[in-house]
């Protein structure tokens, strides 16, 4: 779940297109992510979104919201993936607590990855 005390800073619409352009982009092309068929025989409710995928959103937003741009500023990044992203999903992009952050869908929701990060000093 997500913490409580947790700040939103950035919320996506992901339509069920997002797990066909990452395996485009990738060449990771598990069905899982982009043909709903396959994605509900293996007990999904719909295709789900690659973890990597997340965790690149997520990065993105860290340096967009919280670095303003200055990509230098991200030196480490630490994540755990704690659930499949279902889509299609409006997730959001929180600080947790001292340099902590998740995706979730909204304080005390499901959360679907949840990290730390360090800074370049």
């Amino acid at each position: 779940r997500i913490a409580e005390g947790a700040r939103e800073i950035e919320r996506w619409r992901i339509g069920p297109e997002a797990g066909r352009d990452f395996a485009v982009l990738t060449g990771d092309f598990n069905p899982i992510h982009w043909i709903a068929p396959a994605a509900k025989a293996a007990g999904f409710k719909n295709v789900i979104l690659h973890c990597f995928s997340t965790l690149a959103r997520a990065i993105e937003g860290l340096n967009a919201k919280v670095f303003s741009g200055d990509i230098d500023r991200l030196r480490a990044v630490d994540a755990r993936f704690t659930r499949p992203l279902i889509l299609p999903a409006k997730p959001a992009l929180f600080l947790t607590d001292h340099r902590g952050f998740a995706v979730g869908t909204d304080v005390g929701g499901p959360c679907f990855l949840e990290g730390t990060y360090e800074v370049t000093e």
